[in-house]
């Protein structure tokens, strides 16, 4: 924005070409009147020289100041990308022993898988084994069941039946020794 100031240094020719009208008109000595102009026209001049002095130097600490932030900025930009940097290193390290231990445990569940299956195989082998035995039970199971409902024979019916059957072997022999008339 510009002040009435400013504009007043481009009005001297206009200035000049009505002094010089004046004095045509009037033939008074118009020295003062120009001397007075020309020293508001110095004072003007100061003026818009101090103002511009003035923002000249206000620009240069304005930009000495958007120096300063614009560094400050660099700098934490810098910064930033230095530790984002960091942390980039890091999180790959840890990428890295993570697919290293994603390795190992790979092996550890095929191992585990390896056993698994084996197991599994010798589980259904015992339990095969176990139905086997489970039959062998049942079968026993019915022999005791039948031998307990069996009556029980004493030592003298073991005896006596001991007798019969050396009788009965004898009778045989016998029998087998005697001849048939017929």
């Amino acid at each position: 924005m510009r002040t009435p100031f400013e504009y007043i240094p481009r009005l001297r020719p206009e200035i000049a070409t009505v002094l010089s009208g004046i004095e045509k008109i009037h033939a008074d000595d118009l020295t003062p009147l120009e001397e007075y102009l020309n020293s508001y026209l110095k004072r003007v001049d100061n003026f818009n020289d101090v103002q511009s002095s003035y923002f000249a130097q206000l620009l240069s600490t304005d930009k000495a100041r958007q120096l300063n932030e614009k560094t400050s900025v660099i700098k934490e930009a810098l910064t930033l990308v230095e530790q984002l940097r960091e942390d980039v290193k890091v999180i790959q390290e840890r990428t890295a022993e993570l697919s290293l231990e994603r390795k190992e445990l790979k092996k550890r569940l095929q191992s585990i898988n390896a056993e698994s299956e084996q197991l599994s195989i010798l589980s259904c082998e015992k339990a095969e084994a176990i139905d086997q035995q489970e039959l062998k039970i049942f079968k026993l199971q019915d022999k005791v069941n039948t031998l307990e409902s069996t009556p029980a024979i004493t030592e003298e019916a073991i005896e006596a039946l001991a007798t019969i059957c050396k009788s009965m072997k004898a009778a045989r022999e016998e029998f087998k020794n005697f001849k048939w008339k017929l």
